[in-house]
């Protein structure tokens, strides 16, 4: 098993298990074998399991492929045309295309899939099937949209 230090800095370090409890109760700087480097357990904000480390990472994904191929962004829990970049009034580049909930399920569900799960495992599908795919994986996540005819059904 290995496991992940992350520190404030955001630095990604991998370590085995042997040097992970090598590291409990220690303070200060510390050399870690498997790495060949010493590092200040002063500046680790966590050291976690490194499987849990990547499925947290991956759902966390503020870029993502939509299921027709189209690649977004997420700006401030709003998915856009990735690419797209207009300055606003502080001269900062924003995302300038929103990204419409109504034509697209996986946003409305906000479970838009990584580039990465996109490219190794939907890529090849055709668009329906993606779409299926993408919705059957993630059936809790609804983002609380439901659309006028279920909240018409529920009122009867």
């Amino acid at each position: 098993m290995t496991y992940i230090i992350k520190t404030f800095d955001d630095d990604v370090i991998e370590i085995t298990d042997e040097d992970h409890k090598n590291l409990i109760g220690k303070t200060g700087l510390v050399y870690i074998s498997s790495i060949d480097e010493s590092i200040n357990l002063n500046s680790v904000s966590r050291i976690v399991k490194a499987d849990q480390y990547h499925k947290e990472s991956e759902g966390k994904s503020n870029e993502g492929m939509l299921h027709d191929g189209i690649p977004v962004i997420r700006y401030f829990g709003n998915w856009y045309l990735k690419g797209e970049m207009i300055e606003d009034s502080s001269g900062r580049l924003v995302p300038s295309r929103v990204i419409d909930p109504t034509c697209y399920k996986e946003v409305a569900r906000d479970c838009v899939p990584t580039t990465k799960y996109f490219k190794e495992t939907l890529e090849a599908l055709p668009k329906e099937e993606r779409l299926k795919l993408i919705l059957e994986n993630n059936p809790e996540r609804n983002g609380g949209l439901k659309s006028m005819s279920e909240l018409l059904e529920e009122k009867n």
